[in-house]
This record gives C-alpha cells, sequence and structure tokens, in this order.
C-alpha cells in the first residue's frame, strides 16, 4: 500500500463481509491476536456481526448470516445470502446531520438513498439504534453509506471491544473519476486509485503490521 494512504476523516466502520462468520473472526483472531468480539444480532435481517475498534469513533464490523433467525437470502444485508468467500464490502461515513448530508449530494446530482432507521440488540440485552442511509448505487461498495448515531445512547467502538490500528485504508476503482464527485459531495477524503474494484486496509497489531487486500480478505 502506498505509505501515503490516508484514514479518512470521518471513517465510522469498515464492512467485512463473510459467508462463514465464525471460521472468519477465528482466521481475524489467528492473523492479528486480537479477537473480535460479539456485537448483536440484527434482528429482521438474519445477520450477526463482531467488531474491532479502530478509535473512539471507528471500527472493524465482520458480518455474516445469523445461524439462530431464518430469513430470504435477498433480505440479508451487504449480498451476504450470496456470498461465497469474505470480501471488503463498504465502509459507513459518520455524520450527525444526516438529511443534511443527504440533502447536499442531491444539490449536487447525487442521490445518497432513503435514511432508515435500525437496531440490534445488544449483548446485554440493551438496544443500539442508528440511522442510515441504503448503499450507493455504484456496486463497488467505494461509496459509503452515510450514518448517523446522535439518536443512540453509545457509539459500538466507545464500548469494550478490542482494538487495533487502522494505519491506512484506500479504495480500487477501475474509474476513479466516476466516484470521485461523490465523494466529494459527501465530505468523504477516501484515497481512491485505479484497479480492479475493492480496498486495502493495513493494520498494526500485536502479530506485527497486517495488510488486508481483496486477494487476502477471500481466504478468511
Amino acid at each position: 500500500m502506498n505509505a501515503t494512504a490516508a484514514v479518512p476523516t470521518r471513517l465510522d466502520h469498515i464492512v467485512l463481509a463473510t459467508p462463514h462468520l465464525v471460521e472468519t473472526v477465528r482466521r481475524f483472531a489467528e492473523l492479528t491476536g486480537v479477537e473480535p468480539i460479539l456485537g448483536g444480532d440484527h434482528a429482521g435481517l438474519g445477520s450477526r456481526n463482531y467488531l474491532v475498534r479502530f478509535t473512539d469513533t471507528s471500527y472493524l464490523e465482520i458480518i455474516g448470516r445469523n445461524p439462530d433467525e431464518t430469513v430470504a437470502d435477498y433480505r440479508i444485508p451487504f449480498k451476504i445470502g450470496g456470498l461465497t468467500s469474505t470480501r471488503i464490502a463498504t465502509w459507513a461515513l459518520r455524520t450527525e446531520r444526516i438529511s443534511a448530508v443527504i440533502e447536499t449530494a442531491k444539490e449536487a446530482g447525487f442521490d445518497c438513498g432513503e435514511q432508515k432507521t435500525m437496531s440490534r440488540r445488544l449483548p446485554d440485552g440493551s438496544l443500539l439504534s442508528w440511522t442510515l442511509t441504503t448503499p450507493y448505487a455504484d456496486d463497488s461498495g467505494v461509496v459509503p453509506f452515510l450514518i448517523d448515531w446522535s439518536g443512540s445512547f453509545s457509539h459500538p467502538a466507545t464500548m469494550t471491544v478490542p482494538q487495533v490500528d487502522l494505519l491506512a485504508f484506500r479504495a480500487l476503482h477501475p474509474s476513479p473519476d466516476s466516484v470521485h464527485p461523490v465523494l466529494t459531495a459527501i465530505g468523504a477524503d477516501l484515497e481512491v486509485a485505479v484497479g480492479e474494484s475493492g480496498f486495502e486496509l493495513e493494520l498494526r497489531t500485536p502479530r506485527g503490521t497486517v495488510l488486508l487486500d481483496s486477494d487476502f480478505v477471500s481466504s478468511l
């Protein structure tokens, strides 16, 4: 990865989607020396996640099928129902004024999608809630969805979550110029290089520096 690759200023979380959740969590722990903690279940969507913190306001979400809930594949987020290998699906941009950002993007000619309020039950039984937008029409995932935690009592990264350091995060896209305008419109300062659609993360972990790119992530 380019040593100058930065971490987006308002990165909220990165989505690592997997068809085999328990195995991916185990492999991540072996690779980094950090064991992700159970986040919770998304009722009605058939998904469950595990978390690893980057900072007090950002984290990695490892998300897969919830084996305790049966829903149609198409309802499971991030196309998990049809996945055959693990992938970095997309990322979320944090905002405390989601309606204003949506309107600003619309004025610039971009549709961020509809707002939707979601929640999940934490292991201690309490409820975590947030507002987000639907994924952008570009299937690459390079353009983030927006997320607003202002209606919640807490942010997932402020909870007791194991930590790794995110040293760099960048995206690859066949035509960066096609996504730069919408990234600018929503205030997402993500580095995008030319390449097959995907992402690269550089992590500092107890077991050294780990580079997660599309090829490597598919083996998790």
